[in-house]
């Protein structure tokens, strides 16, 4: 049995320390320098990405939950406003759910209250200020849908006329309904 001492004869040298013995020969027997490593820190650098993009996202959420404060700021005064000039209650309920959308960011309540609102007192009690609302609406769809018709495939054409046919008849139903009630 033999032992294997020339590490300790390595480190008689006194300009040499240990730790630089054992280093050499690894490089020796390997030819690879553990000292300087072979890639860059890249789990530091992942993490620090990673703290970017959610200090980015966190910005946008800020950004979009302050723009929806101040939505609800004017519309909690437009309903104060609308309560002094006894505006319809229905519409008055409309800026309200709306306000308490922007408020909470909750787009699918809003979306079922607004819609039930006019189908409801629109269309089932008949209240002209949902389906003046509900005109408005159908018409600001339509000019839109009548602006990108021009650039859309035939088939897609198609689709966009068809649904222009749709919003337009239930136009003239509303305009019918609101020029019988007299508003």
């Amino acid at each position: 049995m033999s032992f294997d001492f020339s590490t300790l004869r390595a480190t008689a040298d006194p300009a040499q320390k240990p730790q630089q013995a054992h280093t050499k020969d690894f490089i020796q027997k390997t030819g690879k320098d553990t000292a300087t490593p072979e890639k860059p820190a890249t789990g530091v650098i992942n993490i620090m990405q990673r703290d970017r993009v959610d200090i980015t996202r966190g910005r946008a959420v800020y950004t979009e939950y302050q723009e929806n404060m101040k939505r609800a700021e004017g519309l909690r005064e437009s309903i104060l406003k609308g309560i002094r000039r006894a505006e319809a209650p229905e519409l008055l309920l409309l800026q309200a759910v709306e306000c308490i959308g922007n408020m909470t960011d909750d787009r699918a309540f809003q979306k079922q209250a607004t819609a039930d609102i006019i189908a409801i007192y629109g269309e089932g009690l008949q209240h002209p200020a949902p389906l003046a609302r509900e005109l408005d609406e159908l018409r600001e769809k339509i000019a839109k849908l009548q602006g990108r018709i021009e650039h859309m495939t035939p088939d897609a054409r198609q689709r966009a006329r068809n649904a222009l046919q749709q919003m337009e008849n239930r136009a003239r139903d509303i305009e019918d309904i609101l020029q019988s009630k007299g508003a």
